[in-house]
């Protein structure tokens, strides 16, 4: 209510919010507590040293800087719990490592999946690597996996059956998976994969009548959302 006091009076949004008006400015004129009061000063010091990292220290950085450099002893959750409601965070990367020895051969060539995430720590990135191998960091992503693919349908042909389904409205898509199993649900495994395509229909021709379909849709990060099932609308001719 305060924050729209300029645009709406106090009478109009007690009553819409069922509230008293001697109510509403007793808690503007009550004290804040003291622990409230100090989370303001340390969400101060938070945000400066966040700056200063120029936005890639976490929690942990965050944390330790104030500790050593400021002689504040506060629990690391608080520190984190701090951040998160005020939309900080430190840089993270994600971690891709390729072995030549051992070059994961994807039936569809999908591409592998980050090892791990990995938080920069003092401005710097610190991390143990593995002797003969390709180690890629990058922060050239998000996490923000599509929707469900829906509207999946699938339809018996003279050449097999016919899986359609809506076209992702996600801007960041890269390829749908279609899945194939003989009851539901259908696992989400390599082996049970049968294509990947960037179209949003495909033609199986091994399916038959008995054939469970799933179809998933991933973005350029490697996201993959959540499963679209379906099967089959009619028998083999």
């Amino acid at each position: 209510m305060k924050v729209n006091q300029a645009t709406h009076s106090v009478g109009m949004m007690c009553r819409l919010l069922e509230v008293s008006r001697s109510g509403f400015y007793a808690w503007v004129d009550r004290p804040l507590c003291a622990r409230r009061r100090r989370d303001l000063e340390l969400t101060g010091k938070i945000s400066a040293i966040h700056r200063r990292s120029r936005e890639t220290y976490g929690s942990p950085s965050i944390h330790a800087e104030l500790a050593d450099d400021h002689g504040l002893r506060v629990g690391r959750k608080r520190v984190a719990r701090l951040m998160r409601q005020n939309g900080l965070r430190g840089a993270t990367l994600r971690k891709y490592v390729y072995d030549p020895l051992n070059v994961p051969q994807h039936p569809f060539g999908d591409l592998q999946p980050p090892e791990d995430v990995v938080e920069m720590s003092d401005g710097r990135l610190e991390d143990m690597l593995t002797g003969g191998t390709l180690t890629v960091y990058t922060t050239a992503y998000d996490e923000q996996a599509p929707a469900a693919v829906s509207g999946l349908t699938t339809t018996s042909t003279p050449e097999g059956v016919e899986v359609t389904w809506d076209a992702s409205a996600d801007e960041d898509l890269c390829y749908y998976r279609v899945y194939r199993a003989a009851r539901e649900p259908v696992p989400l495994t390599v082996q049970g994969q049968i294509a990947s395509t960037v179209a949003n229909r495909l033609l199986d021709r091994t399916g038959h009548r008995e054939s469970r379909y799933a179809v998933v849709a991933v973005d350029k990060s490697g996201n993959a959302g959540p499963a679209g099932a379906g099967r089959l609308q009619g028998d083999a001719p």
